[in-house]
């Protein structure tokens, strides 16, 4: 009689230790910013569940069954301090975006001081969720040991901030915003979330014009180095225009004094045909791609020079008003400055022949 009534009572003290686990939560009741302060001053993993949301199709629910695992539970409730967002609240979308997820997404997210560790959005057997969950305290372990080795910087002599204290304040300052914004307008969350990302990416000109008049010598230095190569290209540029028009004016001033020298339309008609052109063995053929894709062709002794083409060209176009150009080689592609054409004779460019196309340079008049 007595044996059976201490059995009695160890059954009872049994059925009393598993209700007493049952109720046991291993959700923080908190907000997500304490419960990261709490993760961070007990050293432990930061568990962010989004469940979820009630209108979701899963049926049945399948990650509920795996926080009510013994072994799960017991193993979160010493190794980690988890939280639980519902899908489509404010919370579980600041925390989306800051992993950089879907605002759609649900799953488990596992951090630790701000470094996340690991991460899945289909719900994992019992098993492998458990062996997961150990594989990251593993990591944490690894983590703990370097931190020991290398001890952090003091917040007195390194003004940073850590990961998590940003995600702590960016958690908290959002939140702020968008309950201030719809206390203020009465706006739909949509409409609110439009207004915080409009302020943060003001936020964030604001930075890069800061970071742009910064003293700082590297990039003051790379600002420098940045103005010099656009004064040099802007002056290349102005070298190039000048001895265009130079070049343009003298070619009309050798116009006004030979007026009847050109030829007839005909003749630049006749020269514009596909007919072949042979190179004799003391002359270079040069043909020349006009800019409405005729060519005309010519052959030139092989002592003469680009110049004595443009010269040619301008005699063949008769029109001195026409925009002013300069003349590249296909392939390789190479454009001639004005000093080049005066000193390159057309053998040493093309040998018995060879291709030059003229390019208007629109943008310089």
């Amino acid at each position: 009689m007595t044996m059976d009534i201490e059995t009695d009572e160890t059954l009872s003290e049994q059925r009393n230790s598993m209700e007493m686990d049952e109720q046991v939560s291993i959700w923080y009741p908190g907000t997500p910013a304490e419960a990261i302060q709490l993760a961070l001053s007990q050293s432990k993993l930061f568990l962010v569940w989004i469940s979820p949301s009630p209108n979701s199709e899963d049926d049945p629910p399948v990650w509920p069954p795996l926080w009510t695992d013994s072994a799960i539970k017991s193993t979160l409730l010493e190794h980690a301090v988890s939280i639980k967002l519902d899908q489509e609240t404010v919370d579980a979308s600041m925390f989306l975006q800051l992993v950089q997820s879907p605002s759609t997404t649900h799953g488990v997210w596992i951090v630790f001081a701000g470094q996340l560790l690991d991460s899945f959005t289909e719900p994992p057997t019992p098993e492998e969720m458990l062996n997961r969950i150990n594989s990251t305290i593993s990591k944490l372990q690894d983590l703990k040991a370097a931190a020991s080795q290398h001890p952090p910087p003091s917040t007195s002599s390194s003004p940073q901030r850590s990961t998590s204290d940003n995600i702590r304040t960016q958690l908290a300052a959002r939140r702020a915003k968008l309950e201030a914004a719809k206390l203020q307008h009465g706006c739909p969350q949509e409409t609110l979330k439009l207004i915080i990302d409009k302020d943060e990416r003001e936020a964030r000109r604001a930075a890069a014009l800061k970071q742009s008049t910064s003293t700082d010598p590297e990039r003051q230095k790379y600002i420098t180095q940045q103005a010099k190569e656009r004064a040099q290209q802007k002056s290349e540029r102005a070298n190039i225009l000048q001895q265009i028009q130079a070049d343009k004016a003298d070619r009309k001033a050798r116009a006004e004094r030979t007026p009847d020298h050109a030829p007839k339309s005909a003749s630049l008609h006749e020269s514009t045909t596909s007919r072949a052109v042979s190179s004799g063995d003391g002359t270079t053929t040069v043909s020349v791609r006009l800019p409405d894709a005729r060519v005309i062709r010519q052959d030139f002794e092989m002592g003469k020079t680009l110049a004595d083409v443009r010269i040619w060209i301008d005699e063949s176009r008769n029109d001195y008003s026409a925009p002013p150009y300069v003349l590249q080689t296909t392939f390789p592609t190479r454009t001639f400055q004005a000093s080049e054409e005066q000193t390159e004779t057309l053998h040493s460019l093309f040998g018995k022949g060879g291709q030059v196309i003229m390019k208007v340079l629109l943008s310089l008049v």
